[in-house]
């Protein structure tokens, strides 16, 4: 039975028709952006939805947004990133609109039970999935249950505190994760580091690197130093036997920001907790979240 996942990113929403085996049968996107309400939210969905059922029905719908989980599974709250989602209830309005049943989760959790279900989990026990974007995310499936500490999800790794005196980050810290190594940090930070270049993206970043600038390689290599650290701090905390990486930044700029990442891991993380650790690339890349998202309406609706 083919399901619909939105995963709802800081800068656009991906919507797929997903089959039973995983696979994408069809995607529609939309913007979203700092400043998307609630009810912007709504009528993207509803649209996607629209667009991927012309040919082909749906069984149900699962939206993955950043953010806790509300208690209610209503929708998300304290969204740094895209505040005026904050308790709006985003799963009843959208199954009064569409019909269909809807379930609401975080984005990373959404991306780790995608990865878990369809993905390249190689038969862990214990997988954390990181997702590397507009924000940092993480998620952990256990023995194929979502691990869910704090609000519905584990946490919010991508504000653990890297530097204390770093900048100041929209959840209203300092010197988190995001600030650092998330996709606008290394815009910022190359932009900064290379004035006489047109750092716009990501994209220019790497395109940089590839042109053999050795800011715009140290400008990487810093972001995935700094992943490194976080990750580590993650290991000592929950011990799991495999880490997957995805997310936009992953598939744009993972090639330099894995091996910093994997060998500042390697020189703090305690040995014991290395035996037997593999770290990769996301199999299912940027379709993880929706794919993810589709997989959680089949097991909830």
């Amino acid at each position: 039975m083919n399901r619909i996942g939105i995963d709802v990113g800081g800068t656009t929403a991906k919507a797929a028709l997903v089959d039973s085996e995983g696979r994408v049968l069809a995607r529609h996107n939309f913007p979203t952006g700092y400043h998307l309400t609630g009810e912007s939210l709504l009528a993207g969905c509803v649209e996607a939805v629209h667009r991927l059922t012309r040919d082909s029905a749906a069984a149900s719908l699962g939206i993955a947004a950043p953010g806790f989980r509300r208690a209610d599974g209503e929708g998300v709250e304290n969204v740094s990133n895209l505040p005026g989602l904050d308790d709006f209830p985003i799963r009843t309005r959208c199954r009064e609109a569409l019909g269909l049943p809807v379930v609401v989760d975080n984005d990373a959790n959404a991306a780790a039970y995608g990865e878990w279900a369809f993905g390249a989990r190689a038969g862990c026990r214990r997988l954390l999935v990181m997702t590397l974007g507009t924000g940092i995310g993480g998620a952990m499936v256990v023995d194929g249950a979502l691990l869910r500490i704090s609000g519905g999800c584990l946490g919010d790794p991508g504000h653990l505190i890297l530097d204390p005196d770093g900048p100041r980050c929209a959840c209203g810290g300092r010197g988190c994760a995001e600030t650092l190594a998330a996709v606008p940090a290394i815009v910022r930070a190359a932009a900064a580091a290379m004035p006489e270049r047109a750092i716009h993206s990501l994209a220019d970043v790497t395109a940089a690197a590839r042109n053999g600038d050795p800011k715009a390689t140290e400008v990487l290599a810093s972001a995935g130093r700094r992943l490194g650290t976080l990750l580590t701090s993650l290991i000592h905390v929950l011990t799991p036997d495999r880490i997957l990486l995805g997310g936009g930044g992953m598939d744009a700029a993972g090639h330099y920001l894995i091996p910093a990442a994997k060998q500042a891991i390697a020189d703090c993380v305690q040995p014991f907790l290395a035996a037997g650790l593999t770290i990769d690339r996301a199999a299912l890349g940027n379709d993880a979240g929706a794919v993810g998202a589709a997989a959680l309406s089949s097991t909830n609706s």
